[in-house]
């Protein structure tokens, strides 16, 4: 059974084009990033270390997740 994904920090750095974000997660080797250029947001890491996740987790779930855990903040 794969572990559930939450967020543990989040770093924001402006850009010229919009905001880049690094969230780090409770699952070592798995972050959560935007490059802040409009593109996506998705899955950082190793393969092995993001692939549980890869197929079950939409884009927008990931960033459901970065808000959740800045709404705590």
């Amino acid at each position: 059974m794969t572990q559930k994904l939450r967020v543990t920090s989040v770093k924001h750095r402006a850009t010229r084009r919009g905001v880049f974000f690094t969230a780090q997660t409770n699952v070592e080797g798995v972050r959560i990033c935007n490059k802040g250029n409009g593109g996506e947001t998705f899955l950082g890491g190793e393969w092995a270390d993001i692939k549980p996740f890869y197929h079950t987790l939409t884009e927008w779930d990931l960033e459901d997740l970065v808000t959740a855990y800045e709404k705590t903040l």
